[in-house]
């Protein structure tokens, strides 16, 4: 079936705690040439990539993009990314994007080809989460192919890891785990101390544990406080992928420092889960955290021979490039 080639869609402007700019939503389209807001143009090639977090899209810029004034005024100061909300139309409006920035990336390269080369090195395949076309011009094939533009992994068939549609990197973290929106409620009153805020979360499971740990006890002085910090805390608890069972109390024995829990968790998440490069990216780090590189970097490694193209493990390693091993 033929993508349409004008795609057109309201929008408002968000700000970083969540706050659309105006009640009056804005015309998005989204044509062949890019992306356009109002009367400003980003041309995909300008991309550098889009998330979606419900019914919100992050556009995050290459730097030095050109952009209009406009857009310009909603960039994160510090940051080249912005933020609008879509509402429900958010997730076929982040495919529509992924796919034609993939492919003007991917068509740049063939255009540096020659015609024996485009033959016997031009490589690509559709992610099945957001229909990018995913780069794998000379990448060593694996059991599994990542998603840059999405986070999915999945294999050389189309099919995505179990819960590949919402378990991937936690942005907190950096652990592989289900993600999703959150709220992290603080409401207390102490002798020396007070808070009522609320704050949105695009976080992991093991995430929202560590908030609840952090502010349960405080927000009992409140107890409707204390009964919004629970609710965040059993919302992360229902809804789990059962082949992941045990990842976020393994995630959490890590992070308190009980390493012969979190690898005696782990093993088990491993034998029901072969090859899959984001359980061994989580071991690496817990090796890590614990002070033993060389098996983190056994570990990383494994990440890599299952998936060759694993972004997030690349770029652990480029920065622990040439590190010292050490024993336990």
């Amino acid at each position: 079936m033929r993508e349409a080639a004008v795609v057109t869609f309201s929008f408002k402007y968000v700000n970083r705690l969540g706050v659309p700019d105006s009640f009056i939503p804005r015309s998005g389209r989204v044509t062949r040439d890019g992306l356009i807001l109002e009367d400003g143009r980003i041309f995909f090639r300008d991309i550098h990539r889009v998330e979606r977090h419900h019914k919100s899209i992050v556009v995050v810029l290459k730097p030095g993009a050109t952009i209009s004034r406009e857009i310009s005024n909603h960039i994160f100061k510090g940051f080249t990314t912005f933020l609008i909300n879509i509402g429900g139309f958010a997730r076929q409006v982040q495919s529509i994007i992924n796919r034609r920035v993939s492919m003007a990336r991917l068509n740049d390269r063939k255009m540096e080809m020659d015609e024996e080369e485009v033959s016997t090195r031009f490589v690509k395949a559709d992610c099945p989460n957001c229909d990018a076309a995913i780069d794998l011009i000379d990448v060593v094939r694996s059991h599994y192919i990542y998603c840059e533009y999405c986070g999915a992994i999945f294999d050389h068939y189309g099919y995505l890891v179990p819960g590949g549609d919402s378990y991937r990197v936690c942005p907190e973290t950096g652990y592989y785990e289900r993600v999703r929106d959150y709220w992290q409620h603080t409401f207390y009153v102490t002798r020396h101390e007070f808070a009522f805020k609320s704050r949105k979360l695009f976080c992991s499971d093991t995430y929202v544990h560590m908030v609840f740990e952090k502010v349960f006890v405080k927000n009992l002085t409140l107890l409707f406080g204390a009964f919004l910090a629970g609710y965040e805390k059993i919302k992360s608890l229902s809804g789990r992928d059962p082949n992941y069972i045990e990842l976020v109390d393994a995630n959490l024995a890590a992070h308190k420092g009980d390493m012969e829990k979190a690898l005696f968790e782990y093993a088990k998440l491993v034998t029901r889960n072969k090859y899959h490069p984001g359980l061994h990216m989580n071991l690496g780090l817990i090796h890590l955290k614990n002070g033993n590189e060389r098996k983190a970097l056994v570990e990383f490694k494994r990440s890599l021979d299952n998936c060759s193209n694993y972004t997030p493990v690349i770029e652990i390693l480029r920065k622990f490039s040439g590190p010292s091993s050490s024993d336990e």
